[in-house]
């Protein structure tokens, strides 16, 4: 082994060790872990010679492990003997083909992460039995009887802190500006990127656009109101918008059917692009319209379906856990379903519908979510995203806009986690008067990068997801 390739394989296993904590394999891995930490402290590379040795002088050792599982590999697990031979024989051969790969740091960071995340859903699968058992029967944990819902909650979060930080070792890099000398040549380049103030997509509703300047990407912008109060459909005209000016999306519809947020962006369509107002999402859903405008519908559908300005739309069902996301943007993108492309923005429709595997209420769900999806807008895949995030208001924020209060009230702990991280945050608001004139209230809750507004009357058509200006606006 030439000097280059000691030093990579050292460091490659330096990387190994200062990411875990502990040995989490299993078998031979096992074993050649435990031989390359004991080689580690001595600071030697393994050969296949010491190797064997080391495992001749340690078998009886390793085999009492709990990581060793002698029913997966032993012809027969009685005869102690063959036990021996047949484990020894199989680290060796493992310990030698991994000799014989090439060294490559990249390939050897991406196999282990492969690895972790297999162990650590592994891991959480015999803790959620465990937590369940607590729960219902109780358990001895060591010295210790755990039994009811807090003894339970608190095992639970405890060992799956401890998973986590096994499993997610590697630390998410996140731009940063420098202001001096070395970074001047930084900022002419990014003054170069097309991307650095590019806009997304927009409410159609000059008067607030015009004020929030639209929105652009490596943004987050998130949408309060109450239950049946147009979050949906004000985010489905914004997704529509971008989509229809050429960027690509994923729209996650965890509140509804695929084919009735489907029917929204159809019924959208029919009324941007045809002028057709009176075939809504319902409609459309249960082809319920009259038999003149069936050809419409269809024209409609082929059109934002085909045609190429536009950007291509993924519409995704619940359920959403919380340490999915990222894994599921990354498959979409990477085209490892084969259908797979780039896009510039996403939305989940509603936050308070993801669900988490460690967290047990929502609250701790998006205060733990939030900070990872705002630093997802700014950075993902090099470019960053548009973020759009319907979210639902409490009571107490609904009674203070039945009185015509001008700011959200949001109450609720779960709301604040998401207005921390929002960009821009509007509050669309509507009771029975205002749907039968076809109008909405809209408030800026939030305006971190443009001036806000004061509250506004606005046309709101939220059968066909259509938002515009009123003509005369009645607090004017």
């Amino acid at each position: 082994m030439d000097n280059e390739t000691a030093k990579e394989v050292m460091g490659n296993i330096n990387s190994l060790f200062g990411s875990l904590s502990q040995n989490i394999f299993t078998n031979e891995y096992f074993a050649i872990f435990q031989a390359i930490k004991d080689a580690k402290r001595f600071n030697v590379i393994l050969n296949s010679k010491h190797f064997n040795q080391i495992m001749i002088s340690n078998i009886e050792k390793l085999l009492k492990s709990p990581n060793v599982i002698v029913t997966d590999f032993a012809s027969d697990e009685n005869d102690l003997q063959m036990v021996k031979e047949e484990f020894i024989e199989l680290c060796c051969t493992r310990y030698e083909e991994l000799q014989q790969m090439t060294v490559e740091s990249n390939r050897f960071k991406y196999n282990l992460y492969l690895y972790l995340q297999e162990w650590a859903s592994e891991q959480f699968r015999d803790l959620y039995a465990k937590a369940f058992k607590i729960t219902t029967e109780g358990l001895q944990i060591g010295k210790t009887f755990l039994q009811g819902p807090k003894d339970s909650y608190e095992y639970y979060n405890k060992k799956a802190a401890e998973i986590l930080r096994t499993s997610e070792f590697e630390e998410q890099k996140i731009p940063t500006i420098t202001i001096s000398k070395e970074g001047y040549a930084d900022y002419l380049e990014r003054q170069k990127d097309p991307m650095r103030l590019e806009k997304i997509s927009y409410t159609g509703m000059e008067f607030i656009d015009e004020r929030l300047g639209g929105f652009l990407r490596n943004e987050v912008v998130v949408t309060l109101g109450p239950p049946g109060g147009g979050k949906t459909r004000l985010n489905v005209n914004i997704a529509y918008n971008a989509l229809v000016n050429g960027h690509s999306g994923l729209y996650f519809a965890l509140e509804s059917k695929l084919e009735r947020t489907e029917a929204l962006f159809i019924a959208k369509h029919l009324a941007n692009k045809f002028g057709i107002l009176d075939v809504d999402a319902d409609a459309v859903f249960g082809k319920t319209y009259e038999s003149d405008r069936a050809d419409a519908v269809q024209a409609a559908t082929y059109d934002l379906y085909h045609n190429e300005e536009y950007g291509k739309l993924k519409l995704i069902p619940s359920p959403l856990y919380d340490d999915e996301i990222e894994g599921i943007l990354d498959a979409i993108w990477d085209n490892r379903d084969g259908d797979g492309f780039e896009f510039d923005w996403i939305c989940i429709d509603h936050t308070s519908l993801v669900q988490s595997r460690k967290y047990i209420n929502i609250t701790d769900t998006l205060t733990n979510l939030m900070p990872k999806l705002e630093t997802m807008a700014q950075s993902y895949r090099g470019k960053g995203l548009l973020i759009l995030l319907p979210h639902q208001l409490t009571k107490e924020a609904i009674k203070g806009l039945l009185k015509n209060s001008n700011e959200t009230i949001v109450g609720a702990a779960d709301s604040t986690a998401v207005m921390k991280s929002a960009h821009t945050a509007i509050t669309i608001f509507t009771d029975d008067d205002l749907k039968a004139k076809d109008m909405a209230r809209i408030y800026c809750t939030k305006s971190r990068n443009s001036a806000g507004f004061p509250p506004r009357n606005v046309l709101a058509m939220l059968g066909v997801c259509e938002f515009a200006d009123l003509e005369v606006d009645e607090d004017e």
